[in-house]
């Protein structure tokens, strides 16, 4: 299988990021009508409640010295109304940096509103903050340590966050970048600040690379790399060799195991006890394997699968509110020279009880060094596109009605 680069790569992104000014603008786009922001360096965006404004997260920076090194990085929470083109700031604050080589500007960022609407919960890489969603208050912070276990010519990398629905608990996915030494799945109270269940995954696990907490709380399931590799033409993950469990946040034991056969990454819980797992697999050759695979939560039984057998489903996956539409990136790489790169971007919805596809996007940009993440507004009326590395500007698609 070939690698990506930007899979838990060590390579730190500063750079100079600024704000210019943010109207947004709307055109037609064939079916889809485009809303786009202008603002560069989002770094994290989720949609409001209401399905009709998205909050974000981008950094903007100010270089005090470069002898020795001092600049002020500001993070501001917005909240973008696309279909007015208001924009209104919420929160900002200040992070000082004294060293050049500081990870800290281009680590992974995560917001994501409960469904209930009361909270929104931030991860920022250096804590987790709980904010009333009406008057983005901050209601309680709770202080993130990377894990203490070191290794020379390695780092650990936040690779994925979840939220429980009543805004209860946070999963946070913590992985190995470069060599191969497995990852924590962590599970926090956030009335409390407390580490409720924390996993060390690493015998016969290299990375983690996604985590989903269950609608009540109860259930955390994880995706993995395993060591061993397949040598059967149809799998990447050997036969026996799990990659995907899910656990029991009480008791800490392992519910069920499945595995996927491809590079397992995005994990979501489903309506009806299930679980929806996803590709990482950028290669080519694999695209007709990477479906959006089905489980029954409680037993680990393949329910069925879904897919688009000409570039396959991958990296991405999100479900509206009410679990009856489905959101999965459709998107193409192709080898440049080592590396792996974006060749097309897309998405599809699909009709989740039925599997039929509701609506494609057309192709979309412009950033082409990285996947782009999704998410379905909560009614599936829409969906937002952002870059988190912070160089292209977020936009928001209209589905088209049918």
């Amino acid at each position: 299988m070939q690698r990506t680069k930007r899979i838990f790569s060590l390579c730190i992104l500063v750079a100079s990021l600024f704000l210019s000014a943010m109207p947004a603008d709307s055109k037609q786009e064939a079916d889809w009508k485009t809303y786009k922001l202008d603002v560069e360096n989002a770094r994290a965006c989720a949609f409001t409640p209401d399905g009709h404004g998205v909050a974000l997260v981008y950094l903007t920076d100010h270089l005090l010295s470069e002898k020795p090194w001092n600049v002020t990085y500001t993070s501001h929470l917005v909240v973008w109304d696309f279909e007015t083109g208001n924009v209104e700031e919420k929160l900002k604050w200040e992070y000082k940096s004294t060293e050049q080589g500081d990870s800290w500007p281009s680590q992974p960022r995560y917001i994501e509103y409960t469904a209930n609407g009361r909270y929104l919960v931030m991860f920022d890489e250096s804590a987790l903050r709980v904010l009333d969603a009406r008057t983005y208050g901050e209601v309680r912070r709770v202080t993130y340590d990377e894990p203490r276990e070191n290794f020379p010519n390695d780092g650990w990398k936040t690779v994925g966050f979840s939220v429980a629905p009543d805004g209860s608990r946070a999963a946070v996915a913590i992985s190995s970048t470069i060599g191969a030494h497995g990852g924590f799945v962590r599970v926090y109270d956030l009335g409390t600040g407390q580490i409720l269940r924390e996993w060390r995954l690493h015998n016969g696990v290299r990375y983690v690379t996604g985590v989903a907490l269950s609608g009540d709380g109860k259930r955390v399931a994880v995706s993995s790399l395993p060591v061993p590799r397949s040598s059967e033409p149809e799998a990447f993950i050997p036969a026996g060799i799990n990659s995907v469990r899910v656990m029991d946040v009480q008791t800490g034991k392992t519910i069920t195991e499945v595995n996927t056969k491809y590079v397992a990454g995005p994990v979501v819980f489903g309506p009806n006890n299930t679980l929806l797992t996803g590709s990482i697999n950028d290669d080519r050759k694999g695209y007709s394997l990477d479906t959006i695979k089905i489980w029954d939560a409680r037993t680990g039984k393949l329910l069925r699968e879904i897919t688009d057998p000409r570039t396959g489903v991958h990296y991405r996956l999100d479900l509206s509110l009410d679990g009856k539409l489905l959101l999965g990136y459709t998107g193409t790489e192709k080898p440049v020279e080592n590396f792996v790169t974006v060749d097309t971007q897309q998405f599809q919805i699909w009709d989740f009880a039925s599997g039929q596809v509701v609506a494609s996007s057309s192709q979309f940009g412009p950033n082409k060094d990285e996947i782009p993440r999704i998410q379905l507004s909560p009614d599936g009326k829409f969906v937002v596109v952002w870059w988190g590395d912070g160089f292209a500007k977020p936009f928001v698609y209209a589905v088209p009605q049918h």
